[in-house]
């Protein structure tokens, strides 16, 4: 469905059929994410105008809700809209990356270029962290729809970490073979970059260096209801005493490795801020 056609296809009549299936808030929610993938798979002359390009919707929307918009997403429906993941199905996935420019904070899926798909359906019993707050600052004070020059999201919930040398032996990173059951799954943001194995050699690793190992962290968002976790890949940034973090990927696991204790681990709820 093409961008110039969205306005309508918002404003079309709701026919009891969709009614039944959906109330008139889920109806609008999908409407919108459909509009946000429709969006991601198409090429933007220009990188900054990703969030200008749909802001006609956005203010067409924002006119039947009232609703607050948070670059790229909608505060009514923040939390279901944070569980976006790039689209591993999509012919541009593995040539996806981040824009060369800031253009929205890490937690929207405007600050990434290639397609993007939604994870879940979820329902509410099904989210486990919760949002605290979330603000974003416009290029322009006098227009909340386009483009933005930051953001943070405070959240709270179960954070994990691992050894990010560990990574190879939980996760498959941007895998689309189905067929591996056994291990959890990461699907990084746009060119983000995690080893794929024990034995790969990152950028850093030259002769007579010593690198010094990071931490991954993983904030799962909802569960399942086999109680399986999904959630925010991330990279803790350094920003005074401030517990700040940066997404950097979505991951899934499916597996119930109930032999893996990072899994089974008690798993502390903590606050954090996202940038």
């Amino acid at each position: 469905m093409g961008i110039n056609r969205l306005e309508s296809y918002i404003f079309s009549p709701l026919t009891a059929s969709t009614v039944e299936k959906s109330p008139q808030a889920m109806f609008l929610h999908n409407t919108w994410t459909d509009a946000v993938m429709d969006l991601s798979r198409r090429k933007i002359t220009e990188e900054s105008d990703k969030l200008p390009a749909i802001s006609g919707v956005a203010q067409q929307m924002h006119l039947i809700t009232g609703d607050s918009y948070l670059a790229g997403l909608w505060k009514a429906s923040l939390h279901f809209e944070l569980m976006w993941l790039q689209d591993a199905a999509a012919e541009d996935f593995h040539h996806a990356k981040r824009p060369t420019t800031y253009r929205a904070p890490s937690w929207s899926w405007a600050s990434v270029e290639g397609t993007v798909t939604f994870s879940g359906p979820f329902e509410e019993e099904d989210l486990v962290a919760e949002v605290i707050q979330c603000e974003v600052l416009p290029v322009d004070p006098s227009n909340l729809f386009g483009a933005v020059s930051g953001g943070h999201l405070v959240i709270n919930g179960p954070l994990r970490s691992l050894d990010e040398k560990l990574i190879p032996e939980y996760f498959q990173i941007n895998s689309t073979d189905a067929r591996e059951v056994s291990l959890a799954k990461i699907y990084l943001d746009g060119d983000e970059i995690l080893p794929s194995s024990a034995k790969t050699l990152m950028p850093n690793d030259v002769p007579g260096s010593v690198q010094t190992s990071q931490r991954i962290w993983f904030l799962d968002m909802a569960r399942n209801k086999h109680g399986d976790p999904f959630g925010y890949v991330l990279r803790q940034q350094t920003q005074q005493n401030i517990r700040v973090f940066r997404r950097i990927g979505w991951f899934e696991n499916t597996t119930r490795s109930i032999d893996k204790p990072f899994w089974t681990q008690d798993t502390p709820v903590e606050t954090i801020t996202l940038i």
